[in-house]
């Protein structure tokens, strides 16, 4: 089909033709909306206030990263929580065992579980350490119950998850405390055989050179405590990874996927260039931030790949902690892994460099850094632990209540007003988007594109719908009544005689007729077939009022009804007609016998006579073809009247024996398919086409657009007196 680029006129003639759709769609939304925001039940809200602690150890530089500080838990963590069916199940009990309240309102367990699930909700604030727990009910008192038990649940199980996690931690913690003092003893142990079996003392009468191998051997000592503490820790946490999974677990849960590759590639370029930078210095601060900052995209990367931040239960939240947690691990091995080789490195350089110093002095060394590394790896533990059993006894599980529920005095405001007013935008939103659909799905002629099929048909005019005589606003007539003529269809439309010479009908026939014979510029126009796909689309009446236009312009005119099915121009004319085309090629009746003349000056009508059983037969025979070559000489303008094309085959025949055809086409009945069929029935058929005219083009603002647009404005204004 022709394509168009739509414009605003175009969207408002939609609008305008789909009113009814877009009206019921509005009224349909708007009751539905007023139905509902006026006939449910007003809502009551309670909230608390509660801040989110971050879990501070403060053992000193010497300590981990992952034993120094433990961030802020995000407001997912606490959103899973109340989600999950232990803390249902227990705000639920703790309500129903609400006495006074169970008295007086009776809730259902059902409906109470649904209500806890659904009315309650954790949301965040602008500020970064405080959420806000809200309850919703229809009653207050339930809703500030719903708020008071919530609240606490969800202490009590913040609580009891943490003091989980420190037995295990201190659990964990006895268990290398023991190996820990193994070693130290051990390291004190060949730390005094050497001594006494050498009798050295370390000292600084070696000047510079010793001091230098001193703080490579004080770094690489800290290194090695660090990276001793870790190892053993993420040993015990995977342990308690796979316990908690029952299967097996990978050794390391940083992949070898390109991203991960690219950051820790990044992390230890960044590392080597810290390990270079001066002590203390702004660069040095600026390398620990971006290491920092490549850390946490790892972290969050691999936290997503292993399944996500959100979880349903306890048990989720709990294993992916204990990832995260590995994962750091994980990555301070690695780190601490690279700053013990670059110490070993410049240990080794050194001693490549010094060959002459005593390797005694550098084996004190070595034991001392040992016995220094057990004393920390144990003092740290012990630490440690106290930590954890203080934290077990005064804990507040991370959250802690600023702001207590309260009952509340006051529904929570609707706002119907501004809801309405969306319920209405939505329902012009719905009608416009059907009326769109309708127009979408309307494969009925509708505009000049429907009707030229492609450039393949010239449209020589379109005709409004008449309708019926009605009144104007002025009280006058818009057709004259008071003609002794007052012929019409059988669908009351006047002929173009019977009505005011300026109406927009009677001219838009006369330019229809201009412009077909402007149409036989190389040959004078002497007949003309008028026919339409189908029945129904106002081929009679558009063969006669072009006719009549014809004749009150001085031509002598005749209509030959050729439908010989269904025959109409006769009860057009208001004629009573015995004898016609039939009576002349079956009875060889004279033409002056079936020739009659009509209240039009100069129009004549041979109308179809006896209805024959034969019609096909009649219009190709030779006898057909030797009337019209007789009325073509007699007459100016010849009219035929035929049968539709698609129904029949008499038309098509009737089309090779004639100069031209016009089609007729009515608008929003005619198909668009119709268009393409007719056409190519009559290619087919070898025939010539004049053109076509859209009939019936409706009378109201909407198709008057259109009227106008696509077939000039010439029409827009008229003096109907």
């Amino acid at each position: 089909m022709h394509d168009r680029e739509y414009t605003i006129q175009d969207y408002l003639f939609i609008v305008i033709k789909r009113k009814i759709t877009i009206i019921i769609s509005l009224i349909v939304v708007t009751a539905a909306a007023g139905i509902y925001y006026y006939t449910r039940p007003h809502m009551y809200l309670s909230s608390s206030t509660l801040i989110i602690e971050s879990k501070e150890f403060g053992f000193g530089e010497q300590v981990p990263t992952w034993l120094k500080e433990e961030t802020a838990r995000p407001v997912q963590y606490y959103q899973a929580l109340m989600a999950s069916r232990v803390y249902l199940n227990r705000v639920a009990q703790l309500i129903m065992t609400d006495t006074l309240l169970t008295a007086e309102m009776q809730p259902d367990p059902e409906e109470l579980y649904e209500l806890i699930a659904t009315g309650t909700s954790l949301l965040s604030s602008e500020y970064t350490d405080f959420i806000y727990l809200t309850a919703r009910a229809e009653k207050p008192e339930l809703a500030y119950v719903l708020a008071v038990h919530a609240t606490e649940v969800l202490k009590v199980r913040c609580q009891e998850i943490d003091n989980e996690e420190l037995k295990n931690t201190v659990d964990f913690i006895n268990e290398q405390m023991a190996v820990s003092r193994k070693n130290l003893e051990e390291t004190e142990r060949a730390l005094q055989e050497f001594k006494n079996r050498t009798n050295i003392t370390f000292s600084n009468e070696d000047g510079g050179m010793l001091n230098e191998i001193a703080q490579y051997e004080s770094e690489l000592t800290r290194v090695q405590t660090e990276l001793e503490m870790t190892r053993s820790n993420l040993n015990s946490y995977r342990q308690m990874l796979r316990n908690m999974l029952g299967t097996s677990v990978s050794d390391n849960l940083i992949t070898d996927s390109p991203e991960v590759v690219r950051i820790r590639d990044s992390i230890e370029r960044l590392e080597t260039q810290k390990n270079s930078a001066p002590h203390g210095s702004a660069e040095e601060s600026r390398l620990v931030e971006q290491i920092a900052e490549e850390r946490q995209k790892l972290v969050q990367f691999l936290i997503n790949s292993a399944g996500g931040q959100s979880a349903l239960g306890d048990e989720d939240v709990k294993l992916q902690s204990l990832r995260e947690k590995v994962i750091n691990l994980e990555l301070d091995l690695s780190q601490l892994d690279n700053r013990e080789r670059y110490y070993k490195r410049l240990i080794n350089n050194f001693k490549r460099d010094n060959p002459n110093l005593m390797q005694d002095a550098l084996e004190y060394l070595r034991l001392k850094r040992s016995q220094t590394v057990a004393e920390n790896v144990y003092t740290i533990l012990l630490e440690k632990g106290e930590e954890a059993k203080i934290k077990m006894a005064t804990g507040s599980g991370g959250l802690r209540i600023v702001d207590y529920p309260i009952l509340p005095q006051w529904p929570l405001a609707g706002n119907r007003i501004r809801n309405m007013m969306a319920a209405v935008v939505l329902g012009l939103a719905l009608g416009f988007g059907l009326a769109l659909l309708q127009e979408f799905l309307d494969h009925n002629v509708q505009t000049r594109e429907d009707v030229t099929a492609q450039d393949k048909l010239n449209l020589l005019g379109t005709i409004p719908d008449m309708g019926t005589p009605k009144k104007q606003h002025t009280g006058k007539y818009l057709f004259r009544r008071s003609s002794k003529h007052r012929s019409y269809s059988e669908n009351g439309v006047f002929l173009i005689d019977q009505m005011k010479p300026k109406t927009p009908t009677v001219e838009a026939y006369r330019m229809l007729g201009a412009n077909l014979i402007f149409t036989g510029v190389d040959e004078k126009i002497k007949e003309v077939l008028v026919t339409s796909p189908n029945a129904g689309e106002g081929k009679t009446l558009t063969t006669a009022n072009l006719a009549i236009a014809w004749a009150l312009s001085g031509q002598k005119v005749l209509i030959v009804d050729c439908d010989l099915r269904k025959p109409k121009q006769h009860r057009l004319f208001k004629l009573q007609t015995n004898f016609g085309l039939v009576e002349h090629l079956v009875k060889d009746m004279p033409l002056s016998m079936v020739t009659h003349k009509t209240p039009v000056t100069n129009l004549h009508l041979i109308s179809c006579g006896t209805i024959p059983p034969n019609p096909l037969e009649l219009i190709s025979s030779q006898k057909m073809a030797d009337f019209i070559k007789e009325v073509r000489h007699q007459y100016d303008i010849v009219m035929y009247d035929s049968a539709p094309v698609l129904p029949v085959t008499d038309t098509k025949i009737l089309a090779t024996m004639l100069q031209g055809t016009l089609l007729v086409f009515k608008h929003d009945k005619t198909p668009k398919s119709s268009v393409y069929q007719v056409l190519e029935a009559l290619e087919k058929a070898r025939a010539r086409i004049y053109g076509a005219v859209l009939n019936d083009v409706a009378n109201k603002w909407g198709y008057r657009y259109y009227y106008r647009i696509y077939f000039g404005s010439y029409y827009h204004s008229y003096d109907y007196q």
